[in-house]
């Protein structure tokens, strides 16, 4: 078991997990809790960004639209889980506890929030095994 810590203070979108591996992640338990006194707006959801895509629109780091580390508009997929949930002040939002969210490891785990949230999470990233013989196992 995989845990996430994260004090979201960003109206920008935030990775909660980076798609950077194969397989499959598994997401157990997802608490976010609203430290603000007002309400928060929270969206949850993956992206995988079309690389080949977004260098084609938008050029590459070095001679592109490419600025604080990221493309300024970027070709993706998204794929929410939820959208403009309202949490009150004081309120902590459980998610993915029966069932589990399991998605492709590959893509980026994001969260926006439009005021201060704390967030808890536990996953596992079951990695995909290719078998390979050689020529002395036929």
């Amino acid at each position: 078991m995989n845990y996430v810590y994260k004090n979201i203070t960003t109206t920008n979108p935030t990775y909660l997990l980076r798609g950077d591996r194969s397989g499959l992640t598994t997401v157990d338990k997802l608490q976010i809790a609203n430290v603000t006194s007002s309400d928060a707006s929270v969206d949850i959801y993956i992206e995988k960004v079309n690389i080949d895509a977004t260098v084609s629109k938008h050029g590459t780091e070095e001679n592109g639209n490419f600025s604080n580390g990221d493309w300024v508009s970027k070709v993706s997929n998204i794929y929410y889980h939820v959208k403009n949930v309202v949490i009150p002040q004081g309120v902590t939002l459980i998610l993915f506890t029966d069932p589990h969210c399991t998605y492709d490891a590959s893509y980026d785990l994001r969260i926006t929030s439009t005021q201060n949230v704390d967030v808890i999470m536990s996953y596992n990233i079951k990695q995909e095994q290719i078998n390979s013989r050689s020529i002395n196992q036929y």
